[in-house]
């Protein structure tokens, strides 16, 4: 079965439909061959009855030519002697109905009766009443394609009142095969055009899905993606009303988590303000520097996590952006402050980005290969598709099995960087979480000539989550 819903119903759509005609075919074509077989009949009772009206009108010497002059290829008549061997009627419905045909259009005169003989009266393969579904259904399917398995023979003997009987010898031909041409084009066409139909109603009927599944997807990467209107189907509607109810409910949790630390580090600053001037003066330099730099450092991580906080709960506009131009003033930025950084750059990189956001994670993961890896190698490019940046270090590297781990919030590696640099292990979180607000991906890897390589894909066309965002 087709993986996609659309597929799968299409699918089901043309299965009962194929099993519903193929059953059809077959109901009528049963319906056909018992009509046929009582035409045929009807038919060979009004010639056998014109031939021996005749026969009994002319002549005894006359009747020997008459039943020469009435032979055909496929019906044969004959003159014989009646022997009690001879008179043998059958009790067979079909035989039965063509004999009772038969009385009512001849009179005989006599008291033999006409009898009636039909070799394999039942088609070859008919089958009993206890036959299993499946081998009635093989036999109705052979019947369709061949018309029947084979001609019947078929003997009617009518007495005359010179002792002498006439056969009457032919093949009574069961129902012909149907016109399978015409048969196949007429159910290809019906079925191509239920299948167009189908597609299309079953598509539009789903397109409300596909922009829920959308939108579930754009929520993930960003809590302030806008809620969807209640359109579609009444069950599709309810589902909709309870994901917009979820998203709110998320939202103010979010709100209200950046809220309390946003309380808490203005309540902290208070404090570390007023131990920092009372730090001021202390007398011994040595005392008084290292209260001000644990100050500066408590300062500095509640502004981190506050920052990580409110990530994907801001509000920042999308735009078109210059991304060269953005890493570039980054890497400006840097080199000023006398770091080693170097930068290959392209032109014409314009993409769709939160430029504030995007150049906050950008700016962590530099100063990250600056601060751990000694020095930052920047390399941006791009195709029809994404931009890649690319930033190398030549540090120590990260152990394989940390290299998903470093993405946790507040996660460190003690043996592969170096602890006295500081920070919060907020960083890398931070710069994962921006990417893929922007339906980006973040990967890393360690370089075969050592050092760790950063590598960062944004789309360059607006997606579904940048319109969202935007």
């Amino acid at each position: 079965m087709p993986k996609s819903l659309v597929g799968q119903t299409a699918a089901v759509l043309i299965l009962g439909l194929i099993a519903t005609h193929l059953l059809t075919i077959i109901i009528f074509e049963e319906h056909r061959r018992v009509v046929l077989n009582e035409t045929e009949q009807q038919h060979i009772a009004q010639l056998v009855a014109a031939i021996s009206d005749i026969i009994l009108s002319v002549p005894d010497d006359d009747r020997e030519l008459v039943a020469r002059a009435s032979e055909s290829h496929s019906f044969r008549v004959s003159l014989v002697p009646i022997t009690p061997s001879s008179v043998n009627v059958v009790d067979d419905p079909q035989s039965a109905r063509l004999g009772e045909l038969l009385k009512r259009r001849i009179q005989t005169a006599v008291d033999e009766p006409i009898q009636v003989e039909i070799g394999e009266a039942k088609p070859q393969g008919e089958l009993s009443v206890n036959a299993t579904i499946v081998e009635w259904l093989q036999t109705r399917l052979l019947r369709m394609a061949t018309g029947h398995d084979q001609d019947t023979a078929l003997l009617v003997s009518v007495p005359l009142p010179t002792g002498e009987r006439i056969d009457f010898t032919t093949m009574l031909p069961l129902a012909a095969a149907p016109g399978w041409p015409k048969v196949v084009a007429t159910t290809g066409i019906f079925l191509f055009a239920v299948l167009l139909l189908s597609v299309w109603t079953v598509r539009r009927l789903l397109l409300p899905v596909r922009v829920f599944a959308d939108a579930a997807t754009s929520f993930s990467q960003d809590v302030q993606a806008p809620s969807l209107p209640l359109t579609g189907p009444y069950e599709l509607r309810e589902a909709i009303g309870a994901f917009n109810e979820m998203q709110l409910r998320i939202r103010s949790q979010f709100e209200q988590r950046t809220q309390m630390l946003a309380a808490i580090s203005h309540d902290l600053r208070t404090p570390l303000t007023v131990a920092r001037l009372r730090a001021e003066t202390i007398d011994e330099s040595d005392v008084r520097e290292r209260i001000v730099s644990s100050l500066a450092e408590m300062d500095q991580m509640l502004q981190t996590t506050l920052a990580f906080a409110r990530e994907g709960t801001e509000s920042e506009s999308t735009s078109m952006t210059n991304l060269g131009a953005l890493v570039e003033a980054i890497c400006d930025d840097l080199a000023e402050l006398e770091y080693d950084v170097t930068a290959a750059i392209p032109d014409g990189i314009i993409l769709p980005c939160r430029p504030v956001a995007l150049k906050r994670a950008l700016t962590n993961l530099i100063e990250n290969a600056i601060r751990y890896g000694t020095c930052a190698v920047v390399d941006v490019r791009s195709d029809a598709q994404a931009a890649e940046i690319v930033i190398a270090d030549s540090g120590p590297g990260i152990p394989a099995k940390d290299l998903e781990r470093v993405f946790l919030p507040f996660h460190r590696l003690d043996a592969s960087r170096n602890r006295e640099t500081g920070g919060l292990g907020l960083g890398l979180a931070i710069a994962k979480r921006i990417v893929e607000s922007h339906g980006g991906q973040i990967r890393l890897s360690n370089r075969d000539v050592g050092g760790l390589e950063v590598r960062v894909s944004l789309p360059v066309h607006f997606t579904k989550e940048l319109q969202d965002v935007k």
